[in-house]
């Protein structure tokens, strides 16, 4: 699917809380619960600037914010039938970036059903507003207004068991996203996506389950390329892939999940960002008692964006500086390794910290098809650690209060401005109340 690694970056702080008190919806016996919640955040360098870089005027480089959420939600059971849904809107707000203010929302409904004894499945809607990345980089750079995300889409899930311990799994969804911002680069982000896949689930016994899946996808960037008369080229490309996956729980304490993937990318237009290659996923978790819970995870991904640019260039024939338009395609690999322990402390205290690893891979080829800038293309590579603590208070059964920090540094080598160093710091505290439930 179509991402950027960082956007995850702008909306984190906007979302944070909210998704905290989405939690809510399920802890309680009640069907029906509201809530509402407010969050501070403290963050050096929100515009993730790199080390030494100074904020363009009218911005600052460090801010505080606040944000405010109230979520409604439901969770129902109708004989064999399962219904939920939850909707949030939160409210944000800079100190000292204050053309980021925004207000956003989240939304999701679903039904797990049943409709005989080994056929069943799940249908799941969604939609969300949200503030997307301050500095998206590849090419884009950094945004100093406000642009809003939009994303809608569904998932459907239906299983059929064949025997005793074969099962049918056939999976489509659909996902599109589009930005408020009417600036070229920026439209180049929007995007639909569908994919489709059908697999086979084999449990030789209640502690093993290994899977097959064959899928396909297809996505389109509709604002591809702008023309110099302003209108747009739309490519796409289609993703068949396979996974293998295996569940594995060796003791009550300990679960494994793993997952290998191959996949091959196609593109209409940007041949050059053809890929393929294997991704790899595993999820570990050890809980040694009630109170105790470590989590490792790593992953190996790949990931690919391509956005139009204007670069000024001299032409010699005409001894002025003209714009030429182009295509920056940029594509990366990168190993996520994460390390996560949760402390129960009591009912009412729990502690949280984690240490993350990521190390990335980036090359770059920009097009122009003109003869006045030529093709060039550049590469990089940059790591960036994480480490995160947490702390959570229930005095209350309808009252949740809580604080993270984190500091992240990123280190960066290869051609400039395709990845820079930087460094991050973070404080959040939250409050969180159940008005009904």
């Amino acid at each position: 699917m179509p991402t950027l690694r960082n956007g995850a970056r702008a909306t984190r702080i906007a979302l944070a809380a909210a998704a905290l008190v989405a939690g809510a919806a399920h802890a309680e016996s009640s069907p029906y619960v509201l809530a509402a919640g407010l969050s501070y955040t403290h963050d050096s360098n929100l515009l993730l600037l790199g080390d030494g870089g100074v904020a363009p005027s009218g911005f600052a480089r460090a801010d505080d914010v606040t944000a405010a959420q109230l979520l409604g939600g439901f969770d129902k059971s109708y004989g064999r039938q399962h219904y939920y849904g939850n909707a949030s809107v939160s409210d944000t707000r800079y100190r000292h970036n204050s053309a980021y203010d925004n207000t956003g929302y989240n939304a999701v409904v679903g039904l797990d059903w049943t409709a005989a004894e080994h056929l069943s499945g799940s249908l799941s809607l969604n939609a969300s507003r949200a503030l997307f990345a301050f500095n998206v980089g590849y090419g884009v750079g950094f945004i100093g207004a406000r642009n809003l995300q939009n994303t809608q889409g569904f998932n459907a899930t239906i299983a059929a068991g064949l025997a005793s311990r074969w099962s049918l799994v056939v999976n489509a969804g659909h996902r599109q996203v589009g930005n408020s911002l009417q600036q070229a680069n920026v439209q180049a982000l929007n995007y639909w996506y569908d994919n489709v896949g059908i697999g086979l689930r084999w449990s030789p016994s209640s502690a093993t389950a290994i899977g097959v899946t064959l899928a396909d996808a297809l996505a389109v960037y509709p604002n591809y390329y702008q023309r110099s008369d302003g209108s747009f080229d739309r490519d796409r490309y289609t993703q068949p892939s396979i996974d293998l996956s295996l569940q594995y729980q060796p003791t009550a304490a300990s679960s494994l999940e793993a997952h290998l993937g191959y996949q091959d990318t196609r593109y209409d237009l940007n041949a050059p960002r053809n890929f393929s290659g294997a991704t790899v996923h595993l999820n570990w978790v050890w809980q040694p008692s009630y109170k105790t819970r470590v989590t490792t995870r790593y992953s190996h991904d790949t990931g690919q964006n391509s956005y139009s640019v204007s670069v000024p260039t001299i032409d010699w024939t005409q001894f002025q500086i003209v714009n030429v338009q182009g295509v920056s395609a940029y594509s990366q690999t990168y190993d996520t390794l994460r390390l996560q322990g949760d402390y129960q402390l009591g009912a009412k205290t729990g502690f949280t910290a984690a240490v993350q690893a990521v190390n990335r891979k980036l090359t770059n080829l920009f097009q122009s098809g003109s003869n006045i800038q030529p093709d060039s293309s550049a590469a990089g590579k940059d790591q960036t650690t994480t480490l995160s603590v947490g702390v959570r208070w229930a005095p209350l059964r309808s009252v949740n209060l809580g604080c993270d920090y984190a500091t992240m540094r990123r280190s960066a080598s290869g051609s400039a401005g395709l990845t820079y160093p930087l460094h991050d710091n973070n404080v959040s505290c939250f409050g969180q109340f159940q008005l009904q439930q």
